[in-house]
């Protein structure tokens, strides 16, 4: 849903008379916020140029209760909220499931909008932990066991000390205490 409000113009404003159909032309491209149109007619030409505000409205993961900072964030403390998204700029989520499992990187407030910036995967594995290295080639798996030197979550590249040979590598984490070497 989305609405237009007209700023710039006083109640009771009018348009000059105009016998032919009006043209409405926007400036550039239209987004959340405001934006310039210019109106012409050509029967008696005139042109009139006129700020609209474009709102618009979607549905967003909002927070149902404070959530502390280094929090794993339960569906349980999410609500959806039907809310303006012009001042979203840094994007926000719609799916309560997305959100829910993430670490919240700061303290959020009861009523907050929840967006990309403010949540983190979780860490799979954690810094001095004891993991499974598996090595994949074509016709081969090979597991062995090596300590992460680094916390890391699903998907992030960490270094892992082999913990038979004292050598260093880097692996994908791919599960919970479980990391791949590409």
């Amino acid at each position: 849903m989305s609405e237009f409000h007209y700023p710039t113009l006083k109640s009771g404003y009018t348009l000059p008379d105009c016998t032919t159909p009006l043209q409405v032309d926007v400036i550039r491209h239209l987004q959340p916020g405001r934006n310039g149109i210019e109106i012409t007619c050509n029967a008696p030409f005139w042109r009139q140029s006129l700020a609209v505000e474009l709102k618009i409205f979607a549905d967003v993961v909002t927070t149902n209760t404070d959530i502390r900072r280094d929090t794993v964030i339960d569906g349980g403390q999410l609500r959806i909220s039907r809310m303006e998204t012009s001042s979203l700029h840094n994007g926000y989520f719609s799916d309560i499931d997305t959100v829910s499992g993430m670490l919240s990187k700061r303290t959020l407030r009861q009523g907050t909008p929840v967006t990309p910036d403010m949540v983190d995967l979780p860490d799979l594995v954690q810094r001095g932990q004891l993991l499974k290295v598996r090595l994949v080639r074509p016709g081969i798996q090979l597991e062995i066991q090596g300590e992460a030197l680094s916390r890391g979550h699903l998907g992030e590249q960490i270094r892992v000390r082999n913990t038979q040979s004292g050598s260093t590598l880097f692996a994908k984490v791919i599960g919970e205490g479980l990391v791949q070497v590409q």
